[in-house]
């Protein structure tokens, strides 16, 4: 860390900073809609009897979306990162500062599939995690107001 301070400078230890913002406020927005509206649609249907499957399933395809919807982005902040290292700067052709340079500079070499080479392993390790989050969310929302319910009975014994 001190010697990339000393080379080039604070800044350069939150080079992609703006990058991750950029990646997981979307993401994260994208899997919250995708799993609310998945959720309520399930609901309302009434074909699956069981919160947890409900969860799980709506989770899973949220996870999906969101993880498809965001991946070249994801994509373009590790190659930001990777080539703040000289080791990285000779192993992805070059140096990326920001999105637009990254984006264009993997679709130069490697075309617009090139924005997906990865995306299966992504996919793997973020929609069981999206999933799982969604499960012990509903989990946690139910006894928070199941929580409350049994507090506004007592209130009004």
């Amino acid at each position: 860390m001190s010697k990339v301070v000393r080379q080039n400078g604070v800044s350069e230890l939150y080079r992609g900073f703006v990058p991750a913002i950029l990646t997981l406020v979307p993401q994260a927005a994208v899997s919250f809609y995708t799993y609310e509206t998945l959720s309520n649609r399930l609901k309302d249907s009434k074909k699956l009897h069981s919160p947890i499957a409900e969860s799980v399933g709506s989770g899973t395809v949220a996870g999906l979306v969101a993880t498809a919807l965001t991946y070249p982005l994801e994509l373009a902040r590790k190659k930001i990162s990777v080539s703040a290292t000289p080791k990285g700067r000779v192993g992805t052709g070059g140096s990326y500062d920001n999105l637009s340079q990254a984006l264009s500079g993997i679709v130069r070499r490697e075309g617009v599939g090139g924005l997906y080479r990865g995306f299966v392993v992504q996919a793997l390790q973020f929609v069981p995690l999206t999933s799982i989050s969604f499960v012990v969310y509903e989990v946690a929302k139910r006894g928070l107001i199941a929580q409350g319910e049994e507090g506004r009975d007592e209130i009004k014994g």
